[in-house]
């Protein structure tokens, strides 16, 4: 229900993997994004496909087939989001 509100999530290039979701939402888990460039970031030693968010987003080797569920992508932007945001403020220090 919440993103019949947002637009954005509602056209997604690849079909949902479950396993895809399982792998992401784990690497969120266990560990913080590092390494962000316009593309990539990094969870622990996985590249993370971010250019095309949320469109197609996700593990950068699993992107070409699948996707992790709206639900997880969304969690995705909001640690990626705070990553940025720890970046700059430490950047500013």
């Amino acid at each position: 229900m919440r993103f019949i509100f947002k637009p954005t999530y509602w056209i997604m290039n690849n079909p949902y993997s479950r396993l895809h979701n399982l792998a992401l939402k784990k690497l969120l888990d266990l560990h913080e994004f590092t390494d962000i460039t316009e593309h990539t970031a990094y969870l622990g030693d996985t590249e993370i496909w971010i250019t095309n968010n949320p469109y197609c987003v996700g593990i950068r080797s699993l992107t070409n087939t699948s996707r992790p569920s709206r639900r997880t992508i969304f969690k995705m932007n909001k640690a990626l989001e705070s990553a940025i945001v720890n970046k700059i403020i430490t950047l500013n220090d």
